[in-house]
């Protein structure tokens, strides 16, 4: 799994950090969470990047958006 840890503006302000994971669709990376990587910036889109992608396991993934779409598309038959 690709992660990505991501830096964003909180409600109250605060920045917080998260790993994501994400996937490469329509050519362009997006977190499963829905976060354009290339080009963001917290000043205009609220979250960025923050270092590199990197190899890891689910159990790596601290945000919540998404583990639930992971957990999602798991569940599928």
């Amino acid at each position: 799994m690709t992660l990505q840890r991501m830096r964003y503006i909180g409600d109250g302000g605060e920045i917080r950090e998260r790993v994501c994971c994400f996937a490469m669709i329509h050519q362009c990376e997006y977190t499963a969470c829905g976060c354009a990587i290339p080009d963001s910036s917290i000043e205009d889109e609220l979250f960025e990047a923050v270092g590199d992608e990197y190899k890891g396991r689910l159990k790596d993934v601290t945000c919540k958006m998404c583990i639930d779409i992971i957990m999602y598309y798991k569940g599928l038959k």
